[in-house]
């Protein structure tokens, strides 16, 4: 099997992966926010977006450093073992210490256990850090999507039985520690990789070189998409901090989602290609078109349809994140363009790029959070990172085709009939957001309406060639 057929393949595993993972409890949610309140998604998005940080940290950028690496994997794969665990070990202790200055920060009485437990996970996801390398760099992804299955499926099963039976925020937070130890057993079943005790300080100064370069523009990028949260939680209050994650969550998970399927194995793929200029031109190039025949008509249609799609399957206690939601939706889509370009930096040795491009437009947003979270609360931060994600998406798609010899005008051409068939449809389901009544059938025939003009005009101003690259995706996933 071939590079390209082989990655397709891999595609079709992680999507599936993806699928549970994102798809699967994105519905899950639509459950708990009819039977949780705003205060508790508000302890629970304070305990995720800590954790979210420390993961970033443990990691070190050390995946993208073992991957790249040509020593020896048993010497290279236990040194960075080593390094993950001992900081995460670290890192859950500073949240110990600074657990109760957190609580105070969030505005949320008796926070300190749930951001312990919820913080441990860190501990479990270095301990799994091994074998997932290793089904990674061999590129064994249908392993790799069943241990991101388990830990799904735990997620969504604890945290909708425990939310019934009246747990409040602990359901998701007992439901998140759950998952990652549920995902580190199959991890273990499912790859030949143990840790190992050999420790070898050359090759580890090396990967942290190369790693923490790489690690310190994501953590910035992190830093972008969780400094929000923390302005919300410190100015507007917990359970707008809630609304918020909430509406920040559904408007933004699934392009990411999509953008996440391509990305996991683009990674290798594009590694392999760095020594290719043409072949990582088309490669960079068609992933753009990808992401976005598939994440930019679902980040229009939820802009068009936040109004229903909050009244009618989350309910009246969460329609101030109406308004919210539409622009976070958008913003969504700029964020799935743009998370290809850090793979590409990092595959071709320029990942202070990461960092470089992340620096210059995290201060601005930095500075206009907290004046627009006074002024206008959850919808002045929803309009801040609209603007800092569609600025900052334009930047990088620029600077990964200079890298890769990617014409703007080339991809511009490539991405416009999918964009500008996805804005036909969302307005199309904002008119009938606006002329039907808000129930179950005016979400419906918003849906119908949103996704026929999508693929009718699509097809239209492609010539075709949406169909096609449909069609040729199934075909390459089935291996013919």
């Amino acid at each position: 099997m071939g590079l390209w057929q082989r990655t397709a393949t891999n595609v079709g595993w992680i999507a599936l992966a993806q699928f549970f993972t994102v798809g699967v409890n994105q519905l899950v949610l639509l459950a708990l926010a009819s039977i949780l309140t705003p205060l508790d998604f508000g302890v629970y998005a304070a305990c995720t977006v800590v954790n979210v940080v420390l993961i970033q940290l443990t990691s070190l950028g050390l995946d993208y450093a073992v991957i790249n690496s040509r020593d020896e994997w048993k010497k290279v794969i236990s040194s960075a073992t080593i390094v993950r665990f001992v900081l995460s070990v670290v890192s859950l202790g500073l949240i110990v210490v600074l657990s109760g200055t957190l609580s105070d920060l969030f505005q949320i009485d008796n926070l300190e256990l749930p951001m312990i437990l919820a913080s441990s996970a860190v501990v479990v996801i270095a301990l799994a850090f091994p074998p997932s390398m290793e089904l990674t760099k061999n590129l064994r992804f249908k392993r790799l999507s069943i241990c991101r299955i388990s830990g799904s499926a735990t997620w969504s099963v604890l945290a909708l039985t425990l939310a019934l039976l009246d747990w409040s925020y602990w359901s998701l937070i007992v439901a998140l520690v759950s998952s990652q130890l549920a995902t580190l057993i199959s991890a273990f079943l499912l790859s030949p990789e143990r840790p190992a005790a050999e420790y070898d300080r050359v090759i580890a100064k090396k990967l942290i070189r190369f790693g923490g370069v790489a690690v310190s523009g994501t953590f910035l990028g992190l830093l972008a998409i969780s400094i929000d949260k923390f302005v919300v939680g410190a100015i507007v209050g917990p359970a707008s901090l809630g609304v918020y994650w909430a509406m920040f969550t559904y408007g933004t998970a699934s392009p990411q989602w999509i953008s996440g399927i391509v990305n996991t194995v683009m990674f290798p793929t594009y590694t392999i290609l760095r020594k290719k200029p043409e072949a990582m031109r088309k490669a960079y190039s068609e992933t753009l078109r990808y992401v976005s025949e598939f994440s930019a008509p679902i980040s229009m249609g939820l802009a068009g349809g936040s109004s229903l799609f909050v009244m009618v399957l989350l309910g009246g206690k969460w329609e101030s994140g109406i308004a919210s939601l539409s622009l976070l939706s958008v913003s969504g889509f700029f964020m799935s363009m743009a998370s290809p370009a850090a793979n590409v930096f990092v595959s071709m040795g320029r990942p202070d790029l990461i960092f470089r491009t992340n620096l210059q437009f995290l201060v601005p947003m930095a500075l206009l959070l907290v004046p627009a979270a006074h002024a206008y609360e959850i919808l002045g931060v929803s309009a801040v990172i609209l603007g800092h994600e569609s600025t900052k998406c334009v930047y990088v798609i620029h600077l990964a085709g200079k890298l890769t010899g990617a014409k703007a005008s080339s991809i511009a051409k490539s991405i416009m009939p999918s964009v500008s068939a996805a804005v036909a449809a969302g307005l199309v389901v904002l008119a009938v957001n606006l002329l039907v009544q808000t129930s179950v059938l005016g979400l419906a025939l918003a849906i119908i309406l949103g996704v026929l003009t999508y693929f009718l005009l699509g097809q239209l101003l492609s010539r075709g060639a949406m169909l096609r690259d449909f069609r040729e995706g199934v075909r390459a996933i089935r291996g013919e």
